[in-house]
């Protein structure tokens, strides 16, 4: 049997994967991603026929726009942006 999460990886960006999938793939649980959906503040999903799915490209830029850069990096980069 494959992993799942290297299946993820190696899987087209318009790929869709099931919550365990995208909640190992994110080293978090799936009760989690429950909440999320429920808060409204996770990963974009589909729902098809009343199965919740995560596309691999929709995932992934979510991830971009959620991470959380160091402190030094955040002085840096507003430093940067008030010189100018």
């Amino acid at each position: 049997m494959t992993d799942p999460v290297l299946t993820f990886w190696a899987s087209p960006p318009e790929a869709l994967f099931p919550s365990p999938v995208v909640a190992a793939v994110r080293n978090v649980s799936v009760a989690l991603l429950e909440r999320e959906r429920w808060l409204g503040n996770g990963p974009p999903y589909r729902k098809i026929r009343g199965r919740v799915l995560y596309r691999k490209g929709d995932l992934l830029s979510w991830m971009d726009e959620v991470t959380e850069q160091p402190e030094g990096a955040k002085a840096a980069q507003v430093e940067s942006e008030t010189v100018t």
